[in-house]
């Protein structure tokens, strides 16, 4: 669309930010920039040390780990991961993707596939999209590879796990991922996306299952954000 018209549209039906709820500007689309300037960032893909990785440490062997925003109560982040997961904010967690694929982009390995985190099929019905399939959507736009929402399934419905601890998170999930007889991920780097990192019990659960049926593959995974405590 040209901008001059862009921009009149938008004086005559101004849109209004998800977060804070003033009127968008020209360029931007689902949040302004002075929100997004306020989310707390991790710069994973810069430190040596790395808590996205030494969160899985011990449990899960990892090419790369990255998080782009830090999780807490109370912050635009929070705002930004609920809107997302609860609101129907679908064009604002593609919109995230990109962003999360542009501290990817540049990384030291280079991935074959991106596998989101499936959602049982009636949670699915009931949200009406899978928040982890968007995300994942924005990266594969930026990274120019698949995603493969098809090869790994969640089979049984799992309860929320918003106020479990690591444990009860870890049984709550512990087998409910399945791969597709047709799946083909024989010797790819596939880079499993969500949108938080609290304990990683979920992620975890879906890296088993496919190191399970494709011993020779390897995993990296990537969150829209990592909880700061949990």
């Amino acid at each position: 669309m040209n901008v001059w018209l862009q921009s009149l549209i938008g004086l005559i039906f101004p849109k209004a930010c998800r977060l804070c709820l003033t009127d968008l500007i020209l360029l931007e689309t689902e949040i302004c920039l002075n929100c997004k300037d306020s989310f707390a960032k991790t710069y994973t893909e810069l430190s040596s040390s790395n808590y996205a990785k030494n969160r899985l440490m011990g449990r899960l062997h990892l090419q790369e780990a990255n998080a782009l925003y830090i999780y807490r109560k109370g912050t635009n982040v929070q705002k930004l991961i609920y809107h997302i997961k609860y609101y129907n904010a679908q064009k604002l967690a593609v919109e995230s993707g990109r962003d999360l694929g542009l501290i990817l982009k540049d990384g030291p390995n280079a991935y074959d596939v991106i596998i989101p985190i499936p959602l049982h099929k009636k949670k699915l019905k009931k949200r009406g999209y899978n928040q982890a399939e968007l995300i994942s959507k924005g990266v594969a736009e930026i990274l120019n590879i698949p995603s493969d929402c098809n090869s790994v399934l969640k089979e049984i419905n799992t309860n929320s796990q918003t106020r479990s601890g690591r444990y009860l998170r870890w049984l709550n999930v512990k087998e409910v991922f399945t791969i597709q007889p047709n799946a083909d991920l024989n010797n790819k780097h596939i880079l499993i996306v969500d949108d938080v990192l609290t304990t990683g019990a979920t992620i975890e659960a879906c890296a088993q299952s496919i190191i399970s049926k494709f011993s020779n593959c390897q995993i990296s995974i990537a969150t829209l954000a990592i909880a700061s405590r949990y």
